[in-house]
């Protein structure tokens, strides 16, 4: 069976990476030859190899690529090819050939202005600053220089113009190349090396060094089984297993629900309690709602006021209009005021409503007010207030008997919790690799020939599973005490129940209970009937003002 895989798409812009590297590389040779001012012909042969060097990125173009890489290499390709056009050109008239001259500054332009224009295309990114400068100057230096050389040779010179084909092509200067490193061609570089090169590219070790035999793949891919099994189903399986029966029986029981309803108060009631209190308890209820009576009442007041000033406004009309007759033509009070007598008619309907509504919410206040106020006092009065036992030693010793295995179980719970966390570090920071290549180490001696077995590394298996017995064993242990608890806290909850049966201090004592935490829902509900009964008057209050 032949087995083969795509190359990732990385190995697919090698080539264009490789020709990118190296057209800047002869770039920045030609840069440093202009700065030296060297001959016109030395700047043309390696401004004409950086053309090269673009024309070969494009070439090796990918659509992995942006865009934008391929106008830059275009840009570049055509400038570079203008400059050695450009200086060939000068080159030419400094030997006095003035038609070549023309020619070329004629090519230089033509090259340039294609460069120009692929300049205009850039769109997300842009060339720095003094490359696009040196663009625009060698432009106005072509035109002027070509504009004096036809002007000269027309009336000077006179010579003939050559084709651009009937021109000797410019030579290349190749001054970069890629090579690979003796390290990567020749692995055996490395090992008989005397001494490190200081030296960033440098491989600091072997190439493959890490390669190892199958069978420690295989060994590592066993160990991990057994390590999963162990970990996940015999100590993380086994808790999940645990807490499952711990929530059952929570639930069946209603713990600590119902033992907080003989003797104490249930957390949930505590924190209904400390929120109402912190919201200002029945006083701020009263409060709310007086103010939304009050608001209201002015509300129908302003409009009452209304309705009279129209009235009394529609009375001097009819008095006037009898006393002046057909001289009054005004038109009546009555139709000019009628959209103000609707507007009022609605805004009245709208608040008499509202007060309705305010009247059930008043009615909830008073049905609701003792129970919100006793959730309004400190813990202690509550207490205080809620039918309770008289010493009944019997129910109270079995109570604190349930609540002291209810905390054990808790406390189990608890203790699984930590050794949870503790194997799931442990599984997080086991390593078996070294230990498994030193074995390999020990029984190959370095050698390629010899072959492994998977059985031959079970005693490293052994000495690292070894490290997770003491975590079975403790789970093990958790869960049979677990199991003792359960089965104590059930005879204990079923003697509780037979004590309580028919205690009618205690079903007051859970009545009781269950309305305060009734109360409390009510207190949010009528908050947030209150609230909107305020905005509404306010409303009302502005538009009427």
């Amino acid at each position: 069976m032949e087995f083969r895989v795509n190359l990732p798409s990385d190995f697919e812009l090698v080539d264009a990476l490789i020709a990118i590297m190296i057209a800047q590389a002869h770039e920045c040779i030609w840069q440093k030859a202009v700065m030296e001012h060297m001959k016109h012909g030395t700047v043309a042969r390696l401004a004409i190899k950086v053309s090269d060097c673009y024309r070969a990125f494009l070439d090796h173009l990918h659509a992995l690529l942006p865009d934008d890489w391929k106008t830059i290499g275009e840009i570049k390709h055509y400038y570079f090819a203008a400059v050695a056009q450009y200086q060939k050109a000068n080159e030419a008239i400094s030997s006095g050939r003035y038609g070549e001259e023309i020619t070329r500054l004629r090519l230089a332009k033509s090259s340039l202005s294609f460069a120009l224009q692929k300049l205009s295309a850039l769109t997300e990114i842009t060339l720095h600053a003094s490359f696009v400068q040196q663009m625009t100057t060698l432009d106005q230096s072509i035109d002027r220089d070509l504009i004096r050389a036809e002007k000269d040779n027309d009336v000077v010179y006179m010579e003939t113009i050559p084709q651009p084909d009937q021109l000797a092509p410019i030579l290349r200067s190749d001054m970069a190349k890629p090579i690979l490193p003796q390290f990567i061609l020749d692995p055996n570089y490395w090992l008989i090396l005397p001494e490190r090169p200081n030296d960033a590219l440098f491989i600091k070790r072997p190439l493959f060094e890490k390669l190892v035999p199958f069978a420690v793949h295989q060994a590592a891919s066993v160990y991990k089984d057994k390590k999963n099994y162990i970990v996940h189903v015999e100590i993380l399986g086994k808790n999940k297993e645990l807490n499952a029966e711990h929530q059952k029986l929570m639930s069946e029981f209603r713990l600590p629900y119902s033992l907080d309803v003989i003797d104490d108060l249930p957390k949930e009631l505590l924190d209904h309690a400390e929120e109402v209190q912190h919201l200002g308890g029945i006083q701020t209820l009263n409060d709310m709602l007086h103010k939304v009576q009050d608001m209201s009442k002015k509300a129908l007041d302003l409009i009452e006021e209304g309705f009279n000033a129209l009235e009394e406004e529609n009375e001097q009309d009819v008095m006037l209009s009898k006393q002046y007759g057909k001289l009054w033509s005004r038109p009546s009070s009555r139709s000019l005021n009628q959209h103000l007598l609707t507007l009022g008619t609605q805004y009245n309907d709208t608040i008499q409503a509202a007060q309705k509504a305010d009247r059930i919410v008043q009615a909830k206040v008073a049905n609701w007010g003792k129970a919100i106020a006793m959730l309004s006092k400190p813990v202690e009065e509550i207490m205080r207030h809620l039918p309770h036992l008289h010493q009944d030693e019997d129910i109270l010793q079995t109570t604190a008997k349930v609540r002291q295995q209810f905390r054990r179980l808790q406390d189990n719970l608890k203790h699984r919790q930590a050794l949870e966390r503790e194997v799931v570090e442990m599984t997080d920071r086991d390593d078996i690799s070294s230990a498994l290549l030193d074995r390999c180490q020990e029984l190959t001696k370095g050698s390629p020939t010899v072959k492994l077995e998977v059985e031959q590394f079970s005693d490293v298996f052994d000495s690292f599973l070894r490290n997770y017995q003491g975590y079975q064993d403790r789970m093990q242990t958790y869960a049979q005490e677990q199991d003792d608890i359960i089965y104590q806290l059930r005879q204990s909850y079923t003697q509780l129940t037979l004590e309580i049966d028919n205690v009618q201090v205690l079903s007051k004592r859970e009545r009781a209970i269950c309305n305060l935490e009734a109360a409390y829902l009510k207190v949010n509900e009528i908050r947030t009937n209150l609230v909107e009964g305020i905005k509404a008057s306010l409303f009302y209050s502005i538009v009427l003002y």
